[in-house]
């Protein structure tokens, strides 16, 4: 009997210590505002009303601390939390968006007035270790910082930049921040923020001072490229910079036409009958180089296409091919590697082609399709901009330079235009050419930034999977006609 005692008594002790304080509190609030009301008359009104007070007090406080607590503790992390969030996102954004820079020579003045914009600052400057001074590469400012000024002879003197630790350096002089840039566990630049402030800029928070880094070793390597490029390499970088840089907003200016498009009364709606007319305007925008556009909904079933008389494929599902499945995962306007069309054939084989794809959706937001718009590659779109690109400038004589050839490849090295206007052929590949293979792997290497050396140079597309390529050829054809 004793010991069934016990086990209440234990079982009683264990619930009771469960009870959050908070609730305590409140209890204890409760017990001493009731116990004050009902005093007799012996306890003065001064005390009776205090200690009721007091009790109701402690009662409020302790509910409110453990059912509004949660919301509390949201309210703060909304104040001052999620903005520190946002600008982490923001920096990771910024990081991406440097990778893929085609142009390499705005690539220190486009990150450093992005990092100004997130954290609404001024004077953040990119400089580059050279000699006796950081010379200053992109920014605000524009003057080198030398070996003597006391900035630097504190970021010197600071134990994390001797120990060569890429994190952030809070320094005392004018208040900037300062990030090493260390490439192979040697300093090759500095990053400094807010420089041109009188006061600590706002990231002070260590996670968004940590988000900073990735952007710095990004910014390393490009210094480190830069420095050591071949003069030979200056030549085949600028003309396939160049190059990617037409590529690329050759289909940002096709993929707004789409959007646009898919984004009117008529596509963004459920209405097939009315089609077709949106989409011979919009095959008319494209221009010569679309050989028909075409919608699908949400399950890659063909609904109505406007394009040349072919094989009737309305009705047919497209949801396994790549520009379907990548356009619906990403919700976002994509271009497909070289396929072979659906539809087409030219002496018994299939076209080759390009597919630009972007989403479709209805009044509510809610997904319902694609648009899609597609390119005969054997119709050449491409060369034009790629010998424009090769006769950029006078090939330098002092270099022997016999001429340079540009191309553009899919990332299964597909070609996809030359600087050739006779140079078609059917799936044409050069997977094993030796200097575009050498180039590929230096890509990888680096980061998939973009890559030069004595023989050439490749620069990723943006907005697209493909690559520039420039690189030295003995054709007389390859020969700049300037």
């Amino acid at each position: 009997m004793r010991q069934g005692w016990r086990w209440l008594w234990r079982a009683f002790v264990q619930q009771v210590a469960k009870i959050p304080r908070p609730i305590w509190l409140a209890l204890s609030g409760l017990v001493i505002a009731i116990v004050m009301y009902f005093t007799g008359e012996t306890t003065s009104d001064f005390l009776k009303r205090d200690l009721s007070a007091i009790g109701l007090v402690l009662f409020i406080t302790g509910l409110s601390y453990q059912y509004l607590g949660k919301w509390l503790e949201y309210l703060i992390k909304l104040l001052f939390y999620m903005p520190v969030q946002k600008r982490v996102a923001q920096v990771s954004a910024l990081t991406g968006e440097a990778r893929v820079m085609a142009d390499r020579s705005t690539l220190f003045d486009y990150v450093a007035k992005g990092i100004d914009q997130v954290f609404q600052i001024q004077g953040t400057g990119i400089y580059a270790v050279n000699s006796a001074h950081f010379q200053f590469v992109g920014g605000m400012d524009g003057e080198p910082v030398h070996a003597d000024d006391p900035l630097i002879v504190q970021v010197y003197q600071h134990e994390r930049w001797r120990r060569r630790d890429a994190a952030v350096l809070r320094t005392k002089i004018n208040a900037p921040l300062v990030w090493p840039l260390i490439d192979g566990g040697r300093i090759v630049g500095l990053l400094l923020a807010g420089r041109a402030t009188d006061e600590l800029p706002r990231f002070t928070e260590a996670e968004e001072a940590e988000a900073v880094v990735p952007l710095c070793n990004l910014l390393a390597t490009a210094l480190r490229r830069t420095k050591r490029l071949d003069p030979k390499g200056e030549v085949f970088l600028k003309r396939a910079q160049h190059f990617a840089a037409e590529i690329a907003h050759w289909f940002e200016a096709k993929f707004v036409l789409m959007v646009n498009s898919a984004k009117g009364e008529v596509l963004s709606s459920t209405a097939v009958e009315k089609f077709l007319p949106e989409l011979s305007k919009l095959a008319e925008q494209l221009g010569p180089a679309f050989n028909g556009v075409y919608v699908l909904d949400q399950n890659g079933i063909m609904l109505d296409h406007d394009a040349p008389p072919t094989v009737q494929i309305r009705g047919q599902g497209f949801s396994h091919r790549s520009y379907f499945q990548d356009c619906i995962k990403k919700m976002a306007p994509v271009v497909c590697d070289m396929i072979d069309a659906a539809d087409r054939a030219d002496r018994g084989r299939p076209v080759q082609i390009l597919v630009l794809a972007v989403p479709r959706k209805n009044a509510r937001g809610s997904l319902i399709g694609i648009v899609d718009a597609v390119i005969d590659l054997p119709s050449d779109p491409f060369s034009q901009m790629a010998v424009q690109a090769r006769d950029v400038e006078p090939l330098p004589e002092h270099l022997g330079i016999p001429g340079v050839r540009i191309i553009l490849i899919d990332s299964a090295a597909m070609v996809l235009g030359k600087s050739d206007s006779h140079w078609w052929k059917p799936r044409a590949s050069v997977d094993e050419h030796p200097i575009v293979k050498q180039l590929r792997e230096g890509l990888t290497a680096a980061g998939g930034y973009a890559y030069a050396n004595e023989y050439g140079a490749i620069v990723p597309v943006e907005g697209t999977a493909f690559f520039a390529i420039a690189y030295e050829s003995n054709d007389p054809a390859d020969r700049p006609k300037r």
